[in-house]
């Protein structure tokens, strides 16, 4: 096989997102959405810690695919593409398997497998396309997605707590072999300009999920009352603090801070996206009762400690310095605790909110006006 010197994007590259990578985020808005009904309909902690692990299944097979693309120049190839049309097809099983029953979880580890294998697959592709020093990482990669999916198989096959303790195995295997070996996979070389591109748009995706739920929660109401109208307001406002914190403040400096070492970064946009759809998963309730519903502040709260740490982790900003993010997060959990009447909470976060956002501007220009 001919031996591909350019398998790597070098660090000196310009590149953007392709039309395929756009094309290929599109399933996973209806997956997010399909999580966020389910998350909607099951408002208890087992159906927030069930979410959050769906969630982050679907998650990381967006997450290979992302960081496999931003390495390997494969994207104008046609096994490549025809790949990624499969896993959009499994991506699709795995949204319409959103578990309302045990054979329906069933079908969704059944889905994410294939997806697995499909990606194992292409990195297997790539074994005798790379540049010597970099086969045994290549290596290392297929070993622990091959030895976690075996286990996810294994899983399908038992009932009781011995699927539960494969599908932990699987799990921890999974998401864990970066972690096991991060000098090893941070040697493949990043494309750094095009991997925070790729996680603002699967951001602003997540954050359409508030939206969209936004809207089905007026479904079928002909008239909407003055509360109603506030809630929407109120939620549309903390959607624009969303993006405005996190394309304004934090991927701002964790574009121009990121260097090879990505595992923080990937890492840290995962609960970063879980709080978001947290958020979402109360806005139904919140537009049909007119008070805040208490899922919420909880979004918010872990949106803001989420954030907090992709920048102390990848800017090396010592926590102390974002001293007042942490104390508007007590505060936001504070509106989580049984007070009497809950009309008045959602405009003490926005002011909670507005003040988190001025003190980040306020110190974002002193740092601009100290440079100058």
């Amino acid at each position: 096989m001919k031996k591909n010197d350019h398998s790597f994007f070098t660090c000196l590259d310009f590149r953007r997102v392709s039309w395929l990578e756009l094309f290929f985020d599109l399933v996973y808005v209806v997956a997010i959405m399909k999580l966020s009904l389910f998350l909607k309909a099951h408002l208890d902690p087992r159906g927030v810690v069930e979410a959050m692990g769906m969630f982050l299944l679907l998650t990381w097979t967006w997450v290979t695919h992302t960081n496999y693309t931003n390495r390997f120049e494969t994207e104008h190839e046609t096994w490549f593409q025809m790949t990624t049309f499969v896993q959009m097809f499994f991506v699709m099983g795995m949204a319409l398997s959103v578990p309302e029953s045990y054979a329906s979880l069933w079908l969704f580890t059944l889905f994410y497998v294939l997806t697995r294998t499909v990606q194992l697959w292409c990195f297997y592709r790539q074994l005798d396309l790379v540049r010597p020093e970099h086969r045994d990482i290549i290596t290392y990669i297929i070993h622990s997605i091959s030895l976690a999916t075996i286990l996810w198989v294994c899983s399908l096959f038992v009932s009781g707590p011995f699927r539960l303790l494969f599908m932990l195995a699987a799990f921890v295997t999974d998401f864990g072999f970066p972690l096991f070996h991060p000098t090893k996979v941070n040697r493949l070389p990043n494309h750094l300009e095009h991997l925070p591109e790729r996680y603002g748009l699967f951001g602003i995706l997540v954050i359409g999920e508030v939206l969209i739920s936004l809207i089905l929660s007026t479904e079928g109401v002909r008239t909407l009352q003055l509360s109603e109208l506030l809630i929407m307001f109120y939620v549309f406002l903390t959607c624009l603090f969303f993006f405005w914190s996190y394309f304004e403040l934090a991927n701002r400096q964790l574009s121009r801070s990121l260097g090879q070492d990505i595992i923080p970064f990937v890492y840290g946009h995962l609960p970063l996206f879980f709080s978001v759809l947290i958020f979402s998963g109360g806005v139904s309730s919140s537009v049909t009762s007119g008070q805040i519903d208490p899922l919420m502040p909880l979004g918010v709260a872990l949106f803001i400690a989420s954030q907090i740490c992709l920048r102390v982790l990848v800017t090396r900003s010592p926590l102390i310095h974002h001293w007042k993010g942490l104390l508007i997060i007590v505060l936001t959990l504070m509106l989580e605790l049984p007070l009497p009447g809950r009309h008045w909470q959602f405009p003490v976060l926005l002011l909670f909110l507005g003040a988190y956002v001025w003190s980040e501007h306020d110190a974002r220009w002193r740092i601009t006006t100290r440079t100058r």
